[in-house]
């Protein structure tokens, strides 16, 4: 029987109530199954290549040593840019993943253009160029009414209103031949936040991005190993710090830590099947990466990312994961590592009186 059909307690010549079911809807991703399945497929392999090329190069230069020097450099990102170019023509999609792969080696590879503009600079105009374009030309707003984007424009706001408060304290003059730079850093991220999640299409393009992340976090974990693998013979403990692309090992410690979100959220939403466990090297490449970094806070951040992680996934995966980490600690405290137990141990020594706060702490004032 069809829609349309009368129900055979209908009486003839009654109206239908009933409307028919609405086919899914393509500009919505999570109507249309089909999609959804087909997330992962040529745009996510090809964008991937594109992203080895750059990351290959760094690591080319990282283990052999390289020296390009500027000619090899910005003749990489010549011939990179018009690759990137070809691509562009489909989208927004694969600048983005160029921004993830590059913006956490920025500081190792700056790519100074001119006095003021270097390559952070020109990949913010233009995203900054494509979100308007995209927004005109598609008739969208330039602001999608996401969750937690109006959490996150509040703090922008309060954090606007902190520079003016600054410069009433200190002065005009002061605080822009002394601190204006670092403020715009610090504004980076609510700039690099709303052009992301503006420039997202769909929850398809949503994914292949984490896919970006993972492939960025794989790429840091392993300039970490390989710095490790030079500096594991030092003989203190500050001397052995991992400085990381960002060149702090506080910086670096929290970088592996956001780095190392996805890979376990791919790895809960999966737990206890079998493909939990794909990324599972990756993941315990970080962790000794994080280790190397001796940053007591990042331990206690992985801890609390852990916490709620699992909590987000189960209370009975939380109380899982509390268990286990409960038994280690209390009943196999061999399994924690001593270099970790070290570091952790500073925090509780005494020191003489003349004696200095270590390089990481002094780096904070």
């Amino acid at each position: 029987m069809s829609v349309t059909t009368p129900h055979p307690r209908q009486k003839p010549g009654g109206l239908n109530n009933r409307r028919p079911a609405s086919a899914p809807s393509v500009e919505n991703p999570a109507e249309n199954p089909v999609e959804n399945v087909n997330w992962a497929g040529k745009e996510l392999y090809s964008i991937l290549r594109l992203l080895a090329v750059p990351a290959l190069f760094v690591l080319s230069i990282i283990v052999f040593k390289l020296h390009p020097g500027k000619i090899g450099l910005y003749g990489f990102a010549l011939v990179f840019g018009l690759l990137l170019l070809i691509q562009l023509r489909k989208g927004p999609e694969p600048l983005l993943a160029l921004v993830i792969i590059y913006y956490p080696l920025s500081k190792l590879y700056p790519v100074l253009i001119a006095p003021g503009i270097n390559g952070t600079n020109l990949l913010e105009l233009f995203l900054i160029s494509f979100w308007v374009i995209h927004a005109y030309k598609n008739q969208r707003k330039m602001f999608n009414p996401l969750p937690f984007t109006r959490l996150v424009g509040i703090w922008f706001f309060l954090s606007v209103i902190s520079v003016f408060t600054a410069i009433y304290h200190i002065g005009l003059h002061p605080f822009i031949w002394n601190y204006l730079l670092s403020a715009r850093g610090f504004f980076d991220q609510f700039i690099i936040f709303f052009l992301v999640v503006n420039l997202i299409q769909d929850k398809n393009m949503a994914r292949r991005l984490i896919v970006y992340m993972m492939f960025s976090a794989a790429v840091i974990f392993l300039y970490g190993i390989h710095e490790w693998w030079l500096t594991r013979g030092a003989s203190s403990i500050e001397k052995s710090r991992l400085l990381g692309p960002i060149g702090q090992p506080n910086e670096f410690a929290a970088q592996i830590i956001y780095s190392l979100a996805p890979l376990l959220a791919y790895g809960a939403y999966y737990f206890p099947r079998w493909k939990s466990w794909r990324l599972a090297p990756i993941v315990l490449i970080g962790l000794k990466v994080l280790l190397a970094a001796f940053s007591r806070g990042a331990y206690l951040a992985f801890a609390m990312e852990l916490a709620t992680l699992s909590f987000v996934k189960s209370k009975k995966f939380f109380v899982l994961v509390l268990l286990v980490i409960g038994t280690i600690y209390f009943f196999i405290p061999a399994l924690v590592p001593n270099s970790m137990k070290a570091r952790v141990a500073q925090t509780y020594q005494d020191h003489e009186v003349d004696s200095k706060i270590d390089k990481s702490a002094d780096s904070r004032f």
